[in-house]
């Protein structure tokens, strides 16, 4: 038998420092698939800086400033209430 060993990664909150798990996962073959699965865990990002659901969000809605939940750099990038307004003031 050949046992081998290969780096794997995992995000760590940059602000409490916790570290992510998905299920009975806590690390992935790359640093994409850590930073995607956090994301799909409701982490956010602000493309460098990534915070747990339990710490400030780090996206913002253009509008007014308040956590829109999602990426950043996404079309859009707009909370529930104002991408509502921007809908409604389109002719």
């Amino acid at each position: 038998m050949t046992i081998k060993s290969a780096p794997y990664y995992w995000a760590v909150c940059d602000n409490c420092n916790e570290r992510h798990e998905h299920e009975e996962f806590s690390a992935w073959p790359t640093e994409g698939d850590a930073i995607n699965y956090a994301l799909d865990s409701e982490w956010t990002t602000d493309g460098v800086r990534h915070h747990c659901p339990n710490c400030p969000s780090l996206t913002a809605c253009e509008r007014c400033g308040e956590p829109d939940g999602d990426e950043p750099g996404e079309p859009g990038h707009l909370c529930q209430d104002c991408w509502d307004k921007a809908r409604e003031a389109a002719p």
